[in-house]
């Protein structure tokens, strides 16, 4: 039986590194296909720029047509590295709900909350586009698992638009635009805006998180 969020993390470690190596192996695959497959010119206009990058990427063929199919590679592979990110997720989203009994809702996301218990219980940690991780973690989960439904529920819905807009209301940023991304999901680029990028951030944010709530555990 779990007891705490220590406990928690100690026994889903070896899950989460799995996780975290599998979702570096795409990663690595398409910088190591790119690798060197940049071009830079000096055309002082758009023609002359053109003429040189036809003659660097004739000379550079098989360094380009590389590129080309790391990159069909990694986007064929994008629900499968989705599928992983989405996975990160859930461990941290069922942390969460079992060992959080936040229930201080951040002025930043009051309006978007409101009488919500879920809300204010996952409305806690360091903040990213004004929205607090454990609602990023809250919203990230649940779209991935429905994504490929109609509706989204509501407080799911506000906290990814509050995240698009970040304090532009009217013009979203395009990685979490869900007009774009309909049928699709968004684990991948949650967890690039929380800047889950290794195991050891994972569970250094998981660990403040959590950390208030393994002392209540501990007193119990």
């Amino acid at each position: 039986m779990l007891q705490s969020p220590v406990d928690f993390l100690a026994r889903t470690r070896s899950a989460a590194s799995k996780l975290f190596a599998g979702i570096e192996d795409y990663r690595r695959n398409l910088r190591e296909g790119i690798k060197g497959s940049t071009f830079v010119g000096n055309g002082a206009d758009r023609a002359e720029f053109d003429a040189q990058y036809r003659q660097w990427a004739h000379a550079n063929r098989e360094l380009v047509e590389r590129s080309m199919a790391a990159q069909r590679e990694f986007h064929s592979e994008k629900f499968a590295k989705a599928t992983l990110c989405g996975a990160v997720l859930e461990l941290a989203w069922k942390a969460i709900e079992l060992y959080s009994t936040n229930s201080a809702v951040p002025e930043s996301v009051k309006e978007i909350v409101g009488s919500s218990d879920v809300g204010a219980k996952f409305a806690l940690g360091r903040e990213v586009r004004g929205v607090p991780i454990g609602l990023v973690i809250y919203a990230g989960r649940n779209q991935h698992v429905h994504f490929n439904e109609n509706k989204l529920g509501r407080l799911n819905r506000a906290v990814i638009e509050k995240m698009a807009e970040d304090g532009h209301p009217g013009r979203k940023s395009p990685e979490l635009d869900l007009k774009r991304f309909q049928g699709q999901s968004l684990a991948s680029n949650v967890l690039y805006l929380l800047g889950w990028d290794k195991l050891e951030t994972y569970e250094e944010d998981m660990r403040v998180l959590l950390s208030p709530f393994d002392e209540a555990s501990a007193a119990a």
